[in-house]
């Protein structure tokens, strides 16, 4: 990296063919060479035309196939505006690739297809090194989409994410693969991140093999909408979530659907605070079939609404226990 020309001798030196009023596209190519990351692709660069109606998913799709090409990862920037995937989602795995960074402060990105917006799942584990970062950006589907973002693998971090409008589908799905019969998903952040109308804010599925995840951390999460019977936390049965902390959720949750479904081994795992604003019956928390140890559960607990039901199902058999296995409300 170089510093910005401050004098016209500079500008003269660096750029031999400039004029007043003008220079020319060589050497402003030649000096753009010396400032700019070239792991650093912009949309626009690859032939976005970011006008919220023109497919651009294949400007997109170049953009990251350039970063995949550089072969060690790479920062994918999205400058603010609006930009439609059509229906064709992205793929990206950082994992063969090398981590990657999306920069979409500002940015909404529409995709109305039937699978993902944005697949970032990996093969293998490799889970102590760092994988995919997402900071910002408005990430809009429809009723038939599967999913904002598919997860698979750890260290993965968004930051300030807002997923909308997957009203059958999740905002984020963490699936865990299970390759090779053991795999672990470690050390995945969500800081500050919303889930407006989408059935599942979060979805943890493990598909074969003895698959967990581990320390998880969701901060700072706004949730709104959800379906009816159906959980926007979903930790699934079959799902480890544990030693992790999901803290200051708020929300707004629809008619009789369900904000946390608890199954899997969670030991070691915080919940709370909780604070909901609602004007809706809803159950606060369903639990599933724990194997191996209990949560651990704090507070406090402000679940709002005219008829909010703490709990269903079987509270563990491990509750008043001693260790991991204990359970403890603050409410």
């Amino acid at each position: 990296m170089v510093d910005m020309p401050g004098t016209l001798a500079e500008l003269t030196a660096i750029f031999p063919d400039n004029t007043v009023g003008a220079i020319s596209p060589a050497d402003l190519r030649r000096f753009l060479a010396t400032v700019v990351d070239p792991r650093i692709i912009n949309v626009k660069q690859e032939g976005a035309i970011g006008d919220g109606v023109t497919d651009d998913s294949a400007a997109f799709q170049d953009a990251l196939d350039a970063i995949i090409a550089g072969g060690a990862g790479g920062t994918l920037y999205i400058p603010p505006g609006p930009y439609s995937l059509g229906s064709t989602g992205l793929a990206f795995d950082p994992n063969a690739n090398g981590p990657l960074i999306v920069q979409a402060q500002g940015a909404e990105i529409t995709y109305s297809g039937t699978g993902i917006a944005l697949d970032l799942t990996a093969g293998g584990t490799n889970e102590a090194n760092p994988w995919a970062t997402i900071v910002g950006g408005d990430w809009i589907g429809t009723s038939s989409g599967q999913a904002a973002f598919r997860i698979s693998g750890g260290r993965n971090q968004f930051w300030g994410v807002t997923a909308r409008g997957f009203s059958t589908g999740r905002a984020f799905h963490l699936i865990n693969l299970g390759t090779g019969g053991v795999a672990f998903s470690e050390r995945n952040e969500f800081l500050t991140c919303r889930s407006l109308g989408n059935q599942h804010a979060f979805d943890f599925e493990v598909d074969g093999g003895n698959a967990s995840f581990a320390r998880t951390r969701v901060m700072g999460l706004y949730v709104s909408g959800g379906v009816a019977n159906e959980p926007l936390i979903n930790c699934r049965d079959e799902s480890g979530v544990y030693d992790s902390q999901i803290w200051d959720v708020k929300g707004n949750i629809a008619t009789d659907a369900i904000l946390f479904h608890l199954g899997g081994g969670m030991g070691g795992t915080s919940i709370g605070p909780i604070g909901t604003e609602n004007n809706t019956t809803y159950t606060g928390i369903e639990w599933g079939t724990f194997g191996g140890s209990s949560p651990m559960l704090l507070g406090p607990w402000d679940l709002r609404g005219p008829g909010v039901t703490f709990e269903t199902g079987t509270r563990p058999s491990a509750v008043g226990s001693i260790g991991s296995t204990s359970l403890g409300f603050i409410r």
